[in-house]
């Protein structure tokens, strides 16, 4: 029986086909429920009738059915203990169904870095903007595949270290999740704090390296080695992200990936980094922020 729950959003687009199989990876790894969210969008236009409008609600959603039905399949052939659900999602209020309520309380969020038409920097779609309202986990942000792009990621991921982006504040939090994540893994903890110019260098260094004392004590046999180069925060974890599994770094709460300023660390991180991004809000910011609207499910 799956414990936990993977929640994962597909608009039928090759980017989060993609990104389906990165969740359903996850959810091997974790021994989790994987839960695929369609959301079907509202058509409103003045120049129809309501008997026609509805009409096309009905194939838009046959046709979400049929793609992610494909999609799952391929799913479950690779991985065949996997315990998969698929909902579609309207998108119009109907209030607090249990099942919403459910899927928000998932234990990971994956997304694509880009929308269906998005360019190439990081951007949100329909669907992640959606899930990002009702969900308060840890955020698993998934580079393009496609062929010929550069950089290329295989999604299979590599055997390299979990590179975890200890910052001023949240380095914590940031270390507890790479070590997790390591552990699933089998691999270790590259933990990288940047030193830039004005930082009393002693200081941070004593700082980082209690937090990874404390970590290192409850690690289950996860090794975790500390660094602090000169340099920006963004530079010093992108130099370094080629060479790793995963990238985790923290950010206000789930939300404020939808409003992520240019100039910001998460933010260039999410732009330019070759593998996933782990995406981790302190504690005291996890929350579902809004209603959902989530159909019944369907095995």
């Amino acid at each position: 029986m799956a414990t936990g729950l993977v929640l994962v959003g597909t608009d039928g687009s090759w980017r989060s086909t993609a990104v389906l199989h990165v969740a359903a990876r996850e959810a091997s790894l974790r021994g989790a429920e994987l839960a695929v969210v369609t959301v079907i969008r509202e058509v409103a236009d003045p120049r129809y009738s309501l008997t026609a409008l509805l009409a096309e609600e009905r194939r838009a959603a046959e046709v979400a059915r049929w793609r992610t039905g494909e999609a799952v399949v391929r799913v479950r052939s690779r991985y065949p203990g996997l315990e998969v659900t698929t909902h579609l999602v309207r998108d119009r209020d109907l209030g607090w169904p249990d099942e919403a309520v459910r899927l928000g309380a998932a234990d990971l969020l994956v997304l694509g870095a880009h929308g269906a038409h998005a360019g190439p920097v990081f951007g949100l779609g329909t669907v992640s903007r959606f899930l990002l309202k009702i969900t308060a986990c840890p955020v698993l942000v998934v580079p393009d595949r496609r062929p010929g792009a550069v950089p290329r990621w295989d999604g299979g991921g590599t055997r390299g270290p979990v590179l975890a982006a200890v910052g001023p504040a949240g380095g914590e939090e940031v270390l507890a999740v790479a070590r997790r994540e390591a552990a699933l893994r089998g691999t270790g903890v590259h933990a990288v704090r940047a030193i830039r110019p004005g930082d009393d260098v002693e200081r941070v260094r004593s700082e980082i390296s209690g937090l990874v004392a404390d970590v290192d004590r409850s690690a289950d046999g996860v090794e975790v080695v500390l660094e602090t180069p000169p340099g920006t925060p963004a530079d010093v974890v992108l130099h370094r992200a080629a060479a790793s599994a995963l990238v985790v770094v923290g950010t206000r709460g789930p939300a404020a990936l939808a409003g992520l300023t240019a100039d910001s660390v998460a933010r260039t991180v999410l732009d330019r980094c070759p593998c996933p991004v782990l995406v981790v809000a302190p504690r005291t910011a996890r929350a579902p922020l809004g209603p959902s609207r989530l159909a019944a499910p369907a095995r």
